[in-house]
């Protein structure tokens, strides 16, 4: 039944499709760097308790313009260096990227491990509720807000009003956490004021479509939800075909979603075998070239970007992937 449902959304009356192709149309006046980009190690130690969170920081170097921040968390077995072609074209448009490390679930969980999934499984059981993803967003921007901080370095150009939150699996469950999803584990709301737009990139779902609006109703902020059409998770449960979810039962909010067509769980960060590198980073071309559009739209207020977001004008279809979107239905956020 929700499969079918699935079908017929895609197909329903009222969302504009837009295509996304690696290279050659309109975007690229939006992705080509403007920006050189430097890189920053960062680490923050809470003063109250033995919480430390590292981070490597892209900010663009020679911009005289105060710069949005977006914070990015890794998904498990993952690490903030597999998303630099992230961090480096945002960076690049003048949009500061702290990409969160998370050193109990990154790569050092696998590597050189013979059969590493039974270890990952359990670590996703102690994880799955995204609270720690969370927590370690809501204080980095507690740290960026405080006078004084380590990131010295980038401090002056932060402008701490507009601040996006984005990340991968569990990372994505994060971003939708500081957004105003009903936590999964009917914990505390973790919903934080200061985040006005989210980008999570193949979100674990832990609820049946047809109860899914009271869970996501509470996000009223801009989001762009990006998952592949052979998305199932690896260790999670979440099926490719619920991961857009989120985007169907959003009600207050501008929403999109970008339909990576053949893409897999792996597809964000790469996969490791050689044959896949090429395939991995046309999809990665296009989740930063959607990305960027929806920052600079929903960050930076560029129009322009609004523009081909809601309308997809000009824009060359392919088949590597498409958008979906829908404006907020009631007191929504618009493009500052």
């Amino acid at each position: 039944m929700l499969r079918r449902d699935f079908l017929r959304l895609i197909g329903a009356a009222g969302l504009a499709a837009v295509g996304f192709p690696v290279r050659g149309d309109v975007r690229e006046e939006f992705i080509r760097p403007v920006y050189s980009v430097t890189k920053s190690q960062v680490s923050w130690t809470a003063s109250h308790s033995a919480l430390k969170v590292e981070a490597l920081v892209y900010y663009p170097a020679d911009s005289r313009e105060p710069a949005p921040v977006v914070i990015y968390s890794h998904g498990l077995g993952s690490s903030p260096e597999k998303f630099a072609y992230l961090g480096n074209m945002w960076a690049s448009r003048g949009i500061v990227g702290v990409f969160l490390h998370h050193p109990e679930t990154d790569d050092a969980q696998w590597r050189g491990r013979i059969r590493p999934l039974p270890e990952l499984r359990e670590l996703y059981k102690k994880y799955w509720n995204g609270r720690d993803r969370a927590l370690a967003i809501r204080f980095v921007i507690d740290r960026l807000s405080e006078p004084g901080n380590e990131s010295s370095s980038f401090a002056h150009l932060l402008d701490l009003s507009r601040i996006g939150a984005s990340g991968n699996d569990l990372g994505a469950l994060g971003a939708l956490l500081v957004a105003g999803q009903l936590p999964p584990d009917n914990g505390p709301s973790l919903k934080d004021p200061r985040v006005t737009a989210v980008v999570p990139l193949s979100p674990p779902v832990f609820c049946e479509a047809d109860h899914a609006v009271p869970v996501y109703e509470n996000i009223t902020v801009p989001c762009m939800t990006v998952a592949g059409t052979r998305d199932d998770g690896i260790v999670g449960t979440t099926r490719a075909w619920q991961r857009r979810i989120p985007f169907d039962a959003m009600v207050h909010s501008d929403r999109y979603h970008v339909i990576l067509n053949g893409g897999d769980h792996m597809v964000y960060g790469g996969h490791l075998r050689a044959r896949r590198q090429t395939a991995d980073a046309d999809y990665q071309n296009v989740i930063r070239a959607a990305t960027t559009l929806f920052w600079s739209a929903y960050l930076k207020g560029d129009r322009d970007a609004l523009g081909i977001l809601r309308t997809g004008a000009d824009t060359v279809f392919s088949s590597l992937a498409q958008m979906e979107s829908r404006q907020a239905e009631k007191a929504g956020s618009a493009a500052r």
